[in-house]
């Protein structure tokens, strides 16, 4: 009786099979047909698993940086304040002194803000400037 002449075992049996090893002694042993197919399974789930967590941690990541630094990148007034404007002082520098990084847009919005005819402001003006 050759390798060929064992009975071929039943998906999911767990009846024992023959087998020659290489000095030429029968052995018994179990199949487990499904092994491997639970291992693949195991591994595509881990895979999705951690995928959506990554997604998760860059969402979350996004939204712990958007709560932090809510100016940051942004050119958008937070909101106003009441400047007095010093002896000296000219609009280019209190609208630097708003935190802006777009300073002559700024000077703009003052000037929207306070209905100004032009640039020029005296000392002990009241101005509503944006807050960045």
């Amino acid at each position: 009786m050759g390798a060929s002449a064992r009975r071929p075992a039943t998906r999911g049996s767990s009846a024992p099979r023959t087998a020659r090893t290489a000095n030429g002694s029968v052995t018994a042993r179990r199949d487990r047909p499904q092994a491997a197919g639970v291992a693949v399974q195991v591994r595509r789930a881990v895979t999705v698993i951690s995928a959506c967590l990554a997604v998760i941690a860059l969402v979350a990541t996004a939204a712990v940086a958007a709560v932090a630094l809510p100016g940051v990148g942004s050119a958008e007034a937070t909101g106003t304040a009441v400047a007095v404007v010093q002896p000296g002082q000219s609009l280019w520098e209190i609208a630097s002194s708003t935190g802006t990084s777009d300073v002559p847009g700024t000077v703009a919005t003052i000037v929207e803000l306070n209905s100004l005819e032009d640039s020029t402001i005296h000392a002990g003006q009241r101005l509503t400037v944006p807050v960045h």
